[in-house]
C-alpha cells in the first residue's frame, strides 16, 4: 500500500468514526429524518421530560468538539506518518550513499598497482560482503569474483606466492588430505591477492562469506596452484577455468559447473562432486581417492591418467544419453547411467 493510499484510508476511517458519533447522538435519526435535523422538535425540545435548549446546545457543542478533536488527531497522525516516511527515506538515501562511497573507494584500492593497497581494498570489500544483504551483497561478491577472473595488474614478483605453507599445513593434519601431497611442492604459483579472496570467500566453515544461493562466477579463471582445502564452492561456475594443481581436498563442488575445466594434477581427495558437470574436462594426473562422483556428468571427460580412480566411483557417475564416454585408465569401464 502506497503512502497516499494509507492517508486516504486514515481519512476515510475518520469520516466513519465521525458518522458513528453523529448517529450516536441521534439514535432515532435516519435518512428520512434528515430534513428535520435543524428543527427543535427533532431534538426533543418543548417536552418537560426531554432535553432543554441548553442541553441540546451543550450536547451539540460536545459533538462539534469531538469531531474537531478527531479531525485534528487524524491530521496529526497523517502528518507524523509522512514525516516518519521522509525521515526513513533520508536515512535510506544516506545509507545508500555511504555504501556507494565505501564501495567506490574499495574498488579503487583493489585496482591499485601496489599489493598492500590491493589487499586493503580486498579486506574492505570482504567486510562489506559480510554486512550487506540482497543486491548489495551480490554486487560486492560479483566484484570480488571479477577480480579473480580478470586481475587488473600483473606483478610477477610482489603478487605471487608458493604453496609451501599450505603443503606444510596439509602434512601437519596427519593423514587427511595428505594423499597426493606428500613430498611435493606445486610448480604453479598463485597471486597472493587472488588467494586472499578465495580464502575469505569460500572457507568451508561458517566464517566463509559465500552464502546459500550465491553462485560464484569463475569462468575461465586462472587458479593454478590455488589452495581450496575444504572450500565451499557449491554450484560455482568454473567452466573453462585452469585448475591445474589446485588443492580441492575435502572441498564441496556439488552441482558445480565445470565443463572444459583443466584439473591436471589437481588434488580432489575427499571432494564432494555430487551432481557436478565435468563435460569434456581434463583430469590427467588428478588425485580422486575418496571423491564423491555421484551423478557427475563425465561425458567426453579425460580421466585417462587420473590417480586413485575406482570402478565404484564410476558406477555412480553418468554420461549424457548418446554422448561419448569418458577416457579412462586401463581396466576401468565407463558409467552405465545416462541422462537426457
Amino acid at each position: 500500500m502506497t503512502d497516499s493510499e494509507t492517508d486516504d484510508l486514515m481519512a476515510f476511517e475518520a469520516l466513519v468514526v465521525s458518522a458513528i458519533l453523529l448517529v450516536g447522538f441521534w439514535p432515532d435519526l435516519g435518512l428520512t429524518a434528515a430534513p428535520t435535523i435543524f428543527s427543535w422538535k427533532s431534538w426533543g425540545v418543548g417536552d418537560n421530560n426531554t432535553a432543554t435548549v441548553s442541553d441540546v446546545l451543550r450536547n451539540g457543542g460536545l459533538l462539534v468538539v469531538a469531531i474537531l478533536a478527531l479531525s485534528v488527531g487524524t491530521w496529526r497522525a497523517v502528518t507524523a506518518r509522512r514525516q516518519a516516511d521522509i525521515a526513513n527515506e533520508q536515512a535510506r538515501l544516506a545509507e545508500r550513499g555511504l555504501f556507494t562511497d565505501r564501495f567506490s573507494r574499495a574498488v579503487a584500492n583493489v585496482s591499485s598497482g601496489d599489493l598492500a593497497i590491493r589487499l586493503g581494498g580486498i579486506d574492505a570489500l570482504c567486510r562489506m560482503a559480510a554486512e550487506a544483504q540482497g543486491e548489495d551483497y551480490e554486487t560486492v561478491m560479483d566484484m570480488l569474483c571479477a577480480f579473480v577472473r580478470v586481475p587488473p595488474h600483473r606483478d610477477k614478483e610482489a603478487t605471487r606466492v608458493t604453496q609451501r605453507k599450505n603443503l606444510a599445513a596439509l602434512r601437519a593434519m596427519g593423514g587427511k588430505g595428505a594423499a597426493g601431497a606428500k613430498g611435493e611442492e606445486t610448480t604453479a604459483l598463485l597471486r597472493e591477492d587472488i588467494q586472499e579472496i578465495l580464502d575469505r570467500l569460500f572457507k568451508g566453515d561458517e566464517q566463509g562469506l559465500s552464502r546459500g544461493g550465491y553462485r560464484a562466477d569463475f569462468r575461465h579463471a586462472d587458479l593454478r596452484g590455488a589452495f581450496l582445502f575444504g572450500a565451499n564452492l557449491i554450484a560455482a561456475d568454473l567452466s573453462g577455468a585452469d585448475l591445474s594443481e589446485v588443492y580441492f581436498i575435502g572441498a564441496d563442488l556439488s552441482e558445480a559447473n565445470l565443463p572444459f575445466a583443466n584439473f591436471t594434477r589437481a588434488k580432489l581427495s575427499g571432494a564432494n562432486l555430487n551432481g557436478a558437470d565435468l563435460y569434456e574436462a581434463i583430469l590427467n594426473g588428478a588425485v580422486l581417492n575418496g571423491a564423491d562422483l555421484s551423478g557427475v556428468n563425465l561425458t567426453r571427460a579425460d580421466l585417462s591418467k587420473a590417480q586413485s580412480l575406482t570402478q565404484a566411483q564410476l558406477d555412480v557417475a553418468c554420461v549424457r544419453e548418446g554422448g561419448d564416454p569418458p577416457k579412462l585408465p586401463e581396466g576401468l569401464t565407463p558409467p552405465t547411467k545416462t541422462y537426457s
